[in-house]
């Protein structure tokens, strides 16, 4: 995550703006804040590419299954019940992502399930792939950044 205090993050986002390594396009809008945040921070501006998993949560979880995978004989009933119980967690705020791998084993590695599930990922932003996924550059950060 991005540090303002952090002399080495302030040297990183300023070097970032000044030299644009990858073409993200700066120069054009480095008199307007808004616009140069924009191109930090938003994912669809980054010419990169880069991208991250989504956190496998309760409601992405029922987003992936795929009901006839459930229903078919290559999950069994016990299967099924932690599958359940994976749900409950979640739905108590428990992360269930460090499951990942065993929800992908009850199901057929060429299932659409798993397809689904290899498939969770999300675009990063310039600021993601530089801080950290999760980083947001404020214009006091950038302010911050660009008189340091």
């Amino acid at each position: 995550m991005f540090d303002r205090t952090d002399s080495a993050d302030l040297l990183s986002l300023k070097t970032e703006v000044n030299t644009d390594p990858i073409a993200m396009g700066y120069a054009a809008a480095i008199n307007s804040t808004a616009q140069l945040l924009k191109l930090l921070n938003d994912p669809a501006n980054n010419v990169g590419g880069e991208t991250t998993n989504v956190e496998l949560t309760a409601e992405v979880l029922l987003d992936v299954i795929d009901t006839a995978d459930f229903a078919s004989n290559q999950v069994d009933q016990g299967e099924r019940d932690w599958i359940k119980m994976c749900f409950d967690y979640a739905r108590d705020g428990i992360s269930i992502e460090k499951y990942r791998a065993k929800i992908q084993g009850i199901f057929q590695v060429n299932s659409q399930t798993n397809q689904n599930i290899n498939n969770l990922t999300r675009p990063l932003s310039r600021g993601e792939v530089l801080f950290g996924a999760g980083t947001v550059i404020s214009r006091d950060d950038w302010i911050a950044a660009r008189e340091s």
